[in-house]
């Protein structure tokens, strides 16, 4: 087959007319059922005309646009997320910009299966994916589902951004006692928290910040979770 000697002649946008299926019998193959789904002429993406393999599949000529629309190919008959991928329902260009290679990915927390919003942080930062970089507690983090009171085990109770771990601003709950399990000198926890010695504070010897009768909330002395006196 010389594509050059054809009627309408091998240019941009004529494949179809004999690639359209009423010439298989002749060799002029149709795309197969499983092929991506495009209104686009062939020679978009296929740019051999022995062979239709090696194709290179070019997003911004495909007709309708793939905007919003990856998962249309993507886990039908192109790539779709792997085993390790973040739980999402939202489409591939939600954080996927280049559509020549996967990576790099900037992650948007609105496209996540069960947004930042409504409390759901937990799904990723539980240690599951640190390979994608969904960071999960270290060691070291204050505790989170004691003392009583405290507000349980989800990161945006304290943790304001999506980009800035340190951005937290401490969530008290209605913790109103074991305060020294973290403002105690000799507490190993990572946060801003004030911290003091309570051999050396006023007698305190081993005696909790709060429940001495010293501080608030249950004190008489400062305000609640903000101030000492």
């Amino acid at each position: 087959m010389s594509h050059t000697g054809t009627n309408g002649p091998l240019a941009p946008n004529n494949c179809s007319t004999c690639h359209s299926g009423a010439y298989i019998a002749v060799n002029a193959l149709a795309k197969p059922s499983d092929h991506l789904s495009t209104t686009s002429q062939c020679d978009v993406c296929h740019k051999n005309y022995t062979t239709f393999a090696g194709a290179v599949f070019n997003h911004t000529l495909v007709t309708p646009p793939v905007a919003g629309r990856c998962s249309s190919c993507h886990g039908v008959t192109a790539k779709g997320k792997n085993s390790t991928h973040i739980p999402t329902t939202a489409q591939c260009d939600t954080c996927h910009k280049n559509t020549t290679a996967f990576a790099p990915a900037t992650m948007s927390h609105s496209g996540t299966t069960g947004p930042i919003t409504t409390g759901n942080c937990a799904i990723c930062h539980n240690g599951s994916y640190v390979a994608v970089n969904a960071l999960t507690k270290p060691s070291n983090h204050i505790p989170t589902t004691f003392p009583t009171g405290i507000p349980g085990n989800e990161c945006s109770l304290c943790h304001r951004s999506t980009s800035d771990w340190g951005s937290e601003r401490m969530n008290h709950g209605t913790m109103q006692t074991s305060c020294a399990t973290c403002h105690d000198a000799t507490s190993p926890y990572l946060g801003n928290m004030f911290k003091i010695n309570r051999s050396r504070h006023n007698n305190a010897g081993t005696k909790d910040c709060s429940s001495s009768g010293c501080h608030k909330p249950l004190g008489k002395f400062g305000s609640a979770y903000s101030k000492w006196n």
